[in-house]
């Protein structure tokens, strides 16, 4: 009984140090941690780059797979500076490539995280003036275009209620519209070249309209939801609800860049309606009483703005705060949200 005892446990020994070395021999190179990466932009970092075999040929160090460094035949620990001033807010991938002498490629990949390097500052938007706006509209966008105010609705009954209007922020009167119908809901508007641009929620469609007449000029497609529009006069911004922003062609809508939005502890997800406002996005927050003020550039948070007695005014019987307008001619800021009795000129304060 014991011989045979003392047989399996050799056999199970022989084949555990066969299976030692094979999982060696398949790790040529590896990081020296396990954990992703996490730094604040223009944080520096050592990391260690770990050599286990001498018969590397070419080790690579890849930044989303952009070529950051290269090696030949490297034989021992590499430590390298990760300097984050060059990367993007947000999510992206290091990975490690050695290529051996005999032609097999290994990998080893972690995550970085990278947060704006400041926190945001805090303000309070103020109300200035209150007008009336129709509380059957439940706002999805606010824009002013040549100095007049548009709207656009969603239509969560599936009545098909969604429109596209011109309203008079004096007394909240519709003035003209364009329906959309079933099955569409309506989402955010901007308005750019004397054309209105309207997204839908899930129908991945774009309407294009004139910005006089309210005509049908043209439908875009896209993939995924539409929430937020904004224009920075060359190119349309879209949100889908989720922490990015992208950046398009207004011809065609293909995606030119995208941008995570990040403080410098976490990503700003739900974001909602958009307005561009002398160089910056301004974005709802969805289900908080919140607009932050995004940097274009990087999607650093540069500001949180406060709307909280905003909504305590406004909400009513109605719902969230949301729809931003800028008029550029008088440089003055309106919001109003879902369902809501009144639109409110603000102040950030």
């Amino acid at each position: 009984m014991r011989k045979s005892f003392l047989l399996i446990f050799v056999f199970f020994a022989f084949f555990s140090c066969d299976s030692d070395e094979k999982i060696e021999e398949e790790s040529p190179v590896s990081f020296s941690f396990n954990n992703n990466i996490v730094l604040k932009k223009n944080q520096k970092k050592e990391i260690k780059i770990l050599v286990k075999s001498t018969k590397i040929k070419t080790l690579e160090l890849l930044y989303n797979d952009k070529l950051l460094n290269k090696w030949d035949s490297p034989s021992k620990t590499i430590n390298y500076i990760i300097e984050s001033d060059q990367m993007a807010l947000g999510t992206r991938y290091f990975s490690l490539r050695a290529t051996m002498q005999s032609g097999e490629i290994y990998d080893d990949k972690r995550a970085i995280t990278i947060y704006n390097s400041f926190p945001p500052i805090l303000k309070k938007l103020k109300v200035i003036e209150e007008y009336p706006h129709n509380d059957s509209n439940y706002t999805q966008g606010l824009e002013f275009y040549k100095d007049e105010l548009y709207e656009s609705t969603g239509d969560p009954g599936s009545q098909g209620k969604s429109m596209v209007a011109k309203i008079n922020l004096l007394t909240g009167e519709t003035l003209d519209k364009a329906m959309l119908g079933r099955p569409y809901f309506g989402e955010g508007i901007t308005a750019l070249n004397d054309t209105i641009y309207q997204l839908t929620w899930k129908s991945q469609e774009c309407k294009m309209y004139d910005a006089n007449a309210l005509s049908l000029l043209k439908t875009l497609t896209y993939s995924g939801e539409g929430w937020g529009i904004c224009n920075n006069g060359k190119e349309i911004i879209t949100s889908d609800g989720t922490h990015k922003l992208f950046f398009r062609n207004p011809q065609t809508f293909a995606i030119i860049k995208t941008i995570e939005v990040h403080t410098d502890k976490s990503p700003i997800g739900y974001l909602n309606e958009l307005e561009y406002i002398n160089g910056e996005i301004y974005a709802n927050v969805y289900m908080q009483d919140v607009i932050v003020v995004i940097d274009p550039l990087t999607g650093g948070v540069k500001k949180v703005l406060d709307a909280s007695q905003i909504v305590e005014k406004g909400k009513g019987n109605g719902e969230v705060l949301n729809g931003i307008a800028f008029n550029k001619k008088t440089q003055k800021l309106y919001v109003t949200g879902k369902f809501w009795a009144k639109t409110f000129e603000v102040k950030i304060n």
